[in-house]
């Protein structure tokens, strides 16, 4: 064989092996091409999702920083050492700091001394907050608070928080200036309300104090001529004449009372005169009193009393007064025909309920306030007919308060109302009292 030959032999037992390896290397190629393709992809789409990421950081930090600005707190940002790093222009309008004192760099303890020595402030307040942050509270609690006052009077007031993972400080300061003149303002107007108040109570007092003495002598010389103690009297209407004086009499007498109850409470003057109160008695004094009422105006009164007479440490006179309020409430909002329940209960601990249950015109559940407040009258036109001081449940709501007890009232308009009112004994009182007190070791001899 030639070498012509030879060398075809060999081109053609090495063709198939180069083409093999050709056809290797340009898969190896587009491998490799797409690779570097996609790696150029992902790239570009991490180039796009860093560079959008910095431009909403950017709009967020540009965000925060007009906000900063705008807030009417001084805003500053110390690093641990007290060195200042940033602070908004309300921090060195609110300091009326000169043009050099505040420069990046300068220590917070500098600028304390400037304040007192050159700014003519003074520290006022100046204490660790106690307040505690919340668990879980992304806003920590204030670590420091002082309290400074210029020559102009202002108040300032200056608070340090730590920075999560003890990074820095913010100091925040606030002008409390006009919230303390408001403060002051409110305290005084308060101060000047409860001096009018008292006032009107003691006017009040002291004028129903003057009815009184010429009223009970109407009231009694108008019962001795009633029952013709002195002599007959011929003509009946010198006689109705004399029992319309009587009642009118007793009317007002009832409502200068009122007012002397009401006026005490206000005033807290009312003292409770603990004794042993006989519940039932309590009760049956308070229907005699109504009794004669409510029988001229048809009305029937059932008592409810327990076999065995409950008694109480209260002050008797209190509760009489009470229950004489409740059931002339009754008596007078309870049209002719109607009826009248009164009662009482033993109830937790020793406490009396006191039940006042009428078929009256009953009140509205949005009217119940209006009808506890003082003065309080309900404008309907079937309250309307029945007009009084309106002081009568605020009167039993003062009792119940000054008894530690309680006032519930159950009403619907038509269908009547009922009134409980639970009144502790005093003895259980006196007994906790006596039990939770802490007990003096005894002395060992």
């Amino acid at each position: 064989m030639g070498p012509a030959a030879a060398g075809r032999h060999l081109i053609q037992r090495l063709l198939v092996p180069i083409l093999l390896v050709t056809v290797l290397l340009a898969v190896l190629a587009v491998i490799a091409l797409d690779q570097i393709l996609s790696a150029r992809r992902v790239a570009e789409a991490n180039a796009r999702l860093v560079a959008a990421k910095n431009e909403s950081l950017q709009q967020a930090a540009g965000l925060l920083g007009i906000t900063v600005e705008s807030i009417d707190e001084g805003i500053v940002v110390m690093r641990n050492d007290g060195e200042m790093r940033h602070w908004n222009r309300t921090y060195e309008r609110m300091w009326r700091f000169p043009p050099g004192v505040l420069r990046v760099g300068i220590k917070l303890q500098d600028v304390i001394e400037w304040k007192l020595k050159h700014g003519g402030y003074q520290i006022v307040d100046d204490e660790p907050d106690v307040v505690e942050s919340t668990p879980g509270s992304l806003v920590p609690a204030p670590s420091r608070r002082k309290l400074y006052r210029d020559a102009d009077g202002r108040l300032i007031e200056s608070r340090r928080f730590e920075m999560p993972d003890g990074q820095g400080q913010i100091g925040v300061t606030r002008d409390l200036t006009q919230a303390k003149r408001r403060e002051q303002a409110l305290i005084e107007a308060r101060e000047q309300a409860m001096i009018a108040n008292r006032s009107k109570s003691e006017f009040l007092a002291n004028v129903s104090h003057e009815l009184r003495t010429p009223l009970n002598a109407i009231i009694g010389f108008s019962e001795v001529l009633e029952v013709e103690l002195y002599g007959a009297i011929e003509n009946e209407r010198y006689r109705s004449y004399i029992r319309d004086i009587r009642k009118s009499g007793l009317h007002l007498l009832s409502l200068i009372n009122d007012i002397l109850d009401f006026s005490k409470i206000e005033a807290g003057k009312m003292e409770l005169r603990l004794e042993v109160c006989d519940c039932s008695a309590i009760v049956k004094d308070a229907v005699r009193q109504i009794s004669h009422q409510a029988t001229e105006q048809g009305l029937t009164v059932e008592v409810e009393l327990p076999a065995t007479p409950v008694t109480i440490i209260a002050d008797s006179r209190a509760l009489f007064r009470a229950m004489l309020n409740l059931l002339s409430n009754a008596v007078k909002f309870t049209p002719s025909g109607g009826r009248i329940d009164i009662g009482y209960r033993l109830v937790e601990e020793g406490s009396v309920a006191f039940m006042v249950r009428d078929s009256g015109i009953g009140i509205a559940e949005a009217d119940i306030a209006t009808a506890l407040s003082p003065f309080g009258q309900i404008d309907s036109d079937m309250a309307r007919r029945y007009r009084g001081t309106g002081l009568g449940l605020s009167i039993v709501k003062g009792i119940a308060d000054l008894h530690h007890g309680s006032l519930d009232i159950m009403s619907q308009v038509g269908a009547g109302t009922t009134i409980t009112l639970v009144v502790p004994d005093h003895r259980q009182r006196v007994l906790r009292a006596l039990k939770n007190a802490p007990r003096e070791p005894a002395a060992v001899s």
